[in-house]
């Protein structure tokens, strides 16, 4: 059972993060729109939604083998809804730029530089480890959205503005697809995992038994 030291030990990570992804949607003033965002989520609704990002995030983050990394990509998929701050301000910007490959690959870059500068923040595996659970939470964050979208919002919900900064348009994906995000999440970091011996305590162990 993982000691209260170990569930705290992403804190610091989570927080760098969150300010990653608050900073990044600040772009949305780059296609201004009206929007009220302050109201989306009763909440019951709110409730089921951070849990089910959660778990969502955390299940991807498995194969890394350790609690710092699942519970890490857990708390990732759950924070890049702070990018429905500036809406919830009644300010117009456009709709959930972080919900975009550009954020997946420009957080996974400032993450990397952030972690190199501080090497505590890491998960096991170094810098590229840490930050590859940036795209690894955009992919589960995408998946459990799709899936919510009917129970929550009645069908709506399941489009993201993938070609920002480019394009703010939303651009839908089909019910059955969350399943394919959801693999794809727990495949690269499953990846991610083998190509980087140290992220997995296994492979680390069997590394230095055979130098």
């Amino acid at each position: 059972m993982p000691s209260p030291r170990s569930l705290l030990s992403p804190f610091p990570l989570v927080l760098s993060y969150l300010a990653i992804v608050f900073g990044f949607s600040f772009i949305g003033f780059v296609a201004q729109q009206p929007t009220v965002h302050f109201h989306e989520y009763s909440l019951p609704d709110a409730i089921v939604e951070v849990g089910g990002h959660f778990a969502f995030g955390t299940l991807v983050g498995l194969p890394f083998r350790q609690s710092k990394a699942a519970l890490a990509t857990g708390a990732f998929a759950v924070a890049i809804d702070a990018d429905h701050i500036l809406g919830a301000l009644n300010l117009n910007v456009s709709s959930r730029p972080d919900h975009s490959p550009a954020f997946a690959l420009g957080g996974m870059l400032l993450l990397w530089i952030l972690v190199r500068r501080y090497p505590r923040l890491s998960i096991r595996g170094g810098a590229l480890a840490t930050a590859s659970l940036v795209p690894i939470s955009v992919l589960s964050h995408y998946s459990y959205d799709i899936l919510a979208a009917g129970p929550l919002f009645h069908g709506l919900g399941s489009s993201f503005p993938v070609f920002v900064p480019f394009s703010f348009a939303l651009v839908p994906f089909p019910t059955w697809s969350w399943v394919l995000f959801e693999a794809a999440g727990f495949s690269l970091a499953l990846l991610v995992s083998r190509l980087i011996p140290s992220a997995d305590p296994r492979t680390a162990a069997a590394s230095r038994s055979n130098p």
